[in-house]
Formats: structure tokens, C-alpha cells, sequence
């Protein structure tokens, strides 16, 4: 004998509780704006990364070689 749990058959379930599977627009775009923001962060990190005297490098652990590596870093690491 085995046991049916109501989230192997959809149907159990009430309409409201059905899981989509198809993903919708509106989440495509949350996501997509997502990855905007996280570009311009990256990128203004990036920017004021680039604005540092070596004493403020220093000061939070990273060399002028370390800085240089990301600022170089192209927009599509994001």
C-alpha cells in the first residue's frame, strides 16, 4: 500500500494551491530588474574602488594590484 500525499496529485489540491510551472512575466522582469541593480552597484563599487588613495586601500586590505584587477573587470562579470 502506498501513500498519496496531496503534492503528488494537483488535483487534491485546492485551485488556489496548484503550482505554476510556467514562470511568469512579471517575475522575468523582477529578475531582470535584479540584475540591472546589481550591474550599477558593482559599478559605482567599481567607480569609488578606482577614487582611493593607496592609504585608504591599505586601510581596508587591498593593493593597488588587487583594485586594479576589478576595476578592469568588464561590465559583463557584473
Amino acid at each position: 500500500m502506498t501513500m498519496d500525499y496531496p503534492g503528488d496529485k494537483p488535483e487534491l489540491l485546492a485551485p488556489d494551491a496548484v503550482p505554476s510551472r510556467r514562470i511568469s512575466l512579471k517575475s522575468r522582469w523582477l529578475a531582470l530588474l535584479s540584475q540591472v541593480a546589481r550591474y550599477f552597484e558593482k559599478r559605482s563599487g567599481r567607480i569609488a574602488l578606482s577614487e582611493l588613495s593607496d592609504e585608504q586601500l591599505q586601510d581596508i586590505g587591498v593593493t593597488r594590484r588587487e583594485a586594479g584587477s576589478e576595476i578592469a573587470k568588464s561590465w559583463f562579470w557584473c
